[in-house]
């Protein structure tokens, strides 16, 4: 019986595979640069990114943050899916696409016109490839992790 106990601890214990908030599905991310990843998992894990044919890996440091850059990649409106592994765990980013990632900035009117437009765009008849992400000005960290299951949604989907 004590051995089944320190054997659910030690499963629970293991630090999981993850990837910092901002990244999630139905992101668009900067055309022609590199991209960074990072995000925790077990220290000193190898951690794998494949993605459209590409594999790279990186290894978490003591502590379990890894990092890890993609090289750049052309424009593309077909969503693609990310595969991060680390071990036996799997991560999966779907619908991501690569282009122009604009941010805007403004007072507190500029809020409401970009979310109409947002409403309009994903209820009418528009492409697939523009997607819009809000972030409020001083949003504390907590916060930003705590709706990390509030993803993004593709205007055109």
């Amino acid at each position: 019986m004590l051995g089944f106990l320190f054997a659910t601890v030690a499963a629970f214990a293991t630090p999981q595979l993850e990837v910092a908030p901002v990244f999630s599905d139905h992101m668009v991310l900067q055309r022609d640069q590199p991209v960074v990843l990072w995000g925790p998992a077990a220290a000193g894990a190898e951690v794998v990114v494949a993605w459209k044919g590409l594999r790279v890996s990186s290894n978490a440091d003591d502590s379990g943050a890894w990092r890890l850059v993609m090289p750049a990649l052309p424009a593309n409106a077909d969503g693609q899916t990310f595969r991060l592994h680390s071990g036996e765990q799997t991560v999966e980013l779907n619908d991501i696409l690569t282009g122009d990632v604009w941010i805007c900035a403004g007072q507190s009117n500029m809020d409401s016109h970009l979310h109409a437009i947002a409403m309009q765009w994903r209820h009418g008849n528009r492409p697939n490839n523009l997607r819009f992400g809000f972030l409020m000005p001083n949003t504390p960290r907590q916060v930003l992790v705590a709706h990390r299951s509030r993803r993004r949604e593709s205007c055109g989907r």
